[in-house]
């Protein structure tokens, strides 16, 4: 290959392997500029050992590029084969030491990474292996109150993985006396945060007591609002029912005077005449138990005041009977009937006397 004296130095960078190649870049390039083409080039080892081998002779200090460790040792042995530099074999030596020892020190770090891996792996394994005791010791116990604070803990800590795995491992189907389980005891004792881990940690939903509450039951009973909104949330039905008497959450809270809890719960398409297996209804309730505000919304809402029970005894009557002067006078305000009996033939006016309350009888 041949080619004319070149001088343009963006030329002759460009073509700079291609003069070492064929062996003429000497011969193409001024003295004067090839240091400065070598330069541009930025030729590597190996280029760099083939310009040393043409030219020897006529090659100053020039930059060369090195990428690897082995790059240098290859120039080394380049020095000391053509140029007679036995101060090269020192050099070479010392370089393959310390890449040997370079190499170990890679592997211990490596080793020592590998270590604390297994070191962290174990530590996770033991800490396991500590939970599971910890759930089958308190689960086999039968210690409902020390399992319901052990939850209670981890569920405060937001421990999402322990509350799963006592979920997992069945801790959180332990029943106290009344067979309530740490979730609907959550529900009763009104602590939201338990009942949403127990819930989050996949714990049985569905569960009832022995009294066949289920949790929004319990819930409204005790008339926890906030537990009774997330209950309606995760999808708890609003109208679910207890078998046996087919009570509801509406007639749970208004027999109890959790008027807020009623007020939801009407919101939400519950019935303000909700009735159960003795057509009680939620009047029935807050008259039982001299809730007058309650009764005042259930009427404007829709409830029967007048509503009669299977033994014949109304909201009217169980005030009477309890005494709730003011319910009494609030009921007959809307124009029922004084003379109704119920089953065993008698009236309010007859149960107030029987009951000894002179002044509801007056």
């Amino acid at each position: 290959m041949s080619y004319e004296h070149a001088n343009d130095m963006n030329q002759i960078a460009n073509n700079v392997h291609s003069f070492i190649e064929d062996g003429i870049f000497y011969d193409v390039v001024d003295k004067s500029i090839s240091q400065q083409a070598i330069e541009k080039a930025k030729i590597d080892s190996i280029s760099y050992n083939e310009l040393l081998s043409l030219e020897k002779s006529k090659r100053k200090s020039a930059k060369v590029t090195v990428n690897s460790f082995d790059d240098v040792l290859e120039i080394l042995h380049f020095y000391k084969k053509f140029l007679k530099l036995e101060s090269s074999q020192s050099l070479i030596e010392f370089l393959e030491k310390y890449k040997s020892n370079g190499t170990k020190d890679n592997e211990i770090k490596q080793l020592k990474s590998d270590i604390s891996t297994l070191q962290n792996t174990n530590e996770q394994l033991i800490r396991a292996s500590n939970d599971f005791t910890t759930i089958f010791s308190l689960k086999n116990s039968n210690n409902f109150d020390a399992a319901y604070s052990f939850l209670k803990t981890i569920s405060d800590n937001k421990d999402k993985m322990m509350i799963r795995k006592s979920c997992l491992l069945g801790l959180s189907e332990i029943r106290d006396g009344n067979e309530n389980t740490p979730l609907i005891a959550a529900c009763i004792n009104g602590d939201y945060q338990l009942t949403k881990s127990l819930i989050e940690g996949g714990c049985n939903r569905k569960c009832t007591n022995d009294r066949e509450g289920n949790c929004l039951f319990e819930a409204s009973l005790a008339g926890h609002l906030e537990i009774v909104r997330y209950l309606i949330s995760v999808g708890f039905d609003k109208n679910w029912r207890k078998k046996t008497r087919r009570s509801t959450a509406i007639l749970a809270a208004s027999s109890n005077r959790h008027l807020k809890v009623v007020k939801y719960l009407i919101s939400i398409g519950c019935d303000a005449n909700s009735s159960n297996f003795r057509n009680l209804n939620c009047i029935y309730f807050a008259s039982l138990n001299g809730h007058l505000e309650t009764v005042k919304y259930l009427i404007s809402m829709g409830g029967n005041p007048a509503q009669i029970t299977h033994d014949g005894c109304s909201p009217l009557m169980i005030a009477v009977i309890r005494g709730h002067f003011a319910i009494v006078k609030y009921l007959i305000s809307f124009g029922l009937d004084l003379h109704v009996k119920n089953i065993y033939g008698e009236s309010p006016i007859i149960l107030a006397s029987k009951n000894g309350h002179l002044n509801i009888v007056k």
